[in-house]
């Protein structure tokens, strides 16, 4: 009987690490390179509540790029790093939730995000 019970301690402590494995979700938000969140895009995977900087190859170029968050609520920046930056006026971040580009926001362009509780 003992043997039995170390085999099951043994047996179930091997399987522990596969079984309450927790599979990680990322968030998807699409940046469209036109104004209107229509025509070219590029999709990034996002963790919630992280810091997310835009490739450099997209926020070197003057585009007149909009970004859909997919239903979730951004916050956007103007500098890396989600650093609160002064735009127009405001100290505030920018938070949206539905398709917008950065003029729309009072902004000239930005390139960092964040998804934040809506």
């Amino acid at each position: 009987m003992k043997e039995f019970v170390g085999f099951l301690v043994v047996f179930f402590g091997c399987l522990f690490p596969f079984v309450f494995t927790v599979v990680h979700q990322y968030d998807m938000v699409t940046i469209y390179m036109n104004s209107e969140c229509q025509g070219a895009e590029y999709k990034l995977m996002v963790d919630r509540g992280r810091c997310i900087d835009l490739p450099n190859w997209i926020s070197m170029r003057q585009w007149d790029m909009s970004m859909n968050p997919e239903g979730y609520c951004l916050r956007m920046f103007e500098t890396n790093n989600c650093k609160v930056s002064i735009m127009r006026g405001t100290k505030r971040p920018k938070e949206f939730n539905k398709c917008r580009n950065p003029r729309q926001m009072g902004m000239g362009s930005f390139k960092s995000f964040i998804i934040v509780p809506c």
